[in-house]
């Protein structure tokens, strides 16, 4: 009875460790499975880089942009105006005719820290001002103003300015700054310069030109001018040079004083003739002798 026992529960021990192992095989772990598994099949598609927007082609026969440069004769030699190391503004004839400018205040108002003052509403001269440095009345202007190395300055009072029409200017010269050590002691603040163009010695030149307009209850403004050229001699060493300027403008405003009762104060009467004698007797020497005769109305 106990033998028997004793064998029955061994072969029951038996079956149920079998049994369990068989349970252990069949299972298995997570990572197992994982391991298991067939890999995910991935397909590859081809992508093309990002492209820079290609610039349109220059055009070959296109010149590229070239900042005007202006020849000046500031430091008594011929240098380009950017290239000074002082303040220098320059003007050139073909810029101004352009423009259509046609007289002095015309020609400040291109420049910054240019101006004309008027003092007694026309009453004296009109006085230029450079930086805003200005004088008293009766007493000699801190602006030079010169027609090439001619000086239009009264050396004690300021008696008048001299009024240039830019037509056939070779430039227009502005020296901001004292330049006394190369032009005098009129230049004590600034200079202003006009060149005028000398005469060709090898060639015949003719132009003019012509404008009208009106003003409103002021009346016809006209200008018209020419410019002309002539070689004297076959040996191209003597020429002459005239230019001839007339001009009108017409006022717009009217003076309701009692003391001065008068419609368009502000009309503008200019007349102006040069005449040009160039000589030149070597290659690096030549001589030009210069007539001006200028006459202009004050604006007021």
């Amino acid at each position: 009875m106990t033998i028997a026992s004793s064998i029955g529960s061994r072969i029951l021990l038996g079956l149920l460790l079998v049994g369990a192992q068989g349970s252990a095989g069949a299972q298995e772990s997570p990572a197992q499975e994982r391991a298991n598994d067939p890999a995910p099949s991935t397909d590859t598609i081809a992508v093309e880089p990002l492209k820079k927007p290609e610039s349109p082609a220059a055009d070959p026969h296109e010149s590229p942009t070239k900042l005007e440069d202006v020849i000046v004769t500031a430091s008594k030699r011929e240098a380009s105006a950017r290239s000074l190391a002082s303040s220098v503004s320059a003007l050139s004839g073909e810029r101004m005719e352009d423009q259509g400018l046609r007289d002095v205040a015309d020609i400040v108002k291109q420049v910054p820290g240019v101006n004309i003052w008027d003092i007694q509403n026309g009453t004296t001269p009109q006085r230029i001002t450079i930086r805003g440095i200005s004088s008293d009345l009766g007493t000699a202007a801190t602006t030079g103003v010169f027609l090439d190395e001619t000086p239009f300055t009264d050396a004690t009072a300021a008696m008048s300015v001299l009024d240039m029409n830019p037509f056939d200017l070779s430039s227009v010269e502005i020296l901001k700054g004292p330049v006394g050590t190369l032009f005098g002691g009129s230049a004590l603040n600034g200079a202003i310069r006009y060149i005028p163009q000398a005469p060709q010695m090898d060639e015949w030149e003719l132009k003019a030109y012509g404008e009208i307009g009106a003003t409103h209850e002021g009346g016809i403004s006209r200008s018209y001018g020419g410019a002309l050229n002539v070689p004297l001699f076959e040996q191209d060493n003597l020429a002459l040079r005239l230019v001839a300027i007339d001009r009108h403008s017409a006022g717009c405003m009217d003076s309701t004083h009692r003391s001065y009762k008068k419609e368009n104060i502000n009309n503008t009467d200019q007349t102006s003739l040069r005449v040009l004698l160039g000589l030149q007797p070597l290659d690096r020497l030549s001589l030009t002798a210069i007539r001006l005769s200028p006459r202009s109305s004050p604006r007021f």
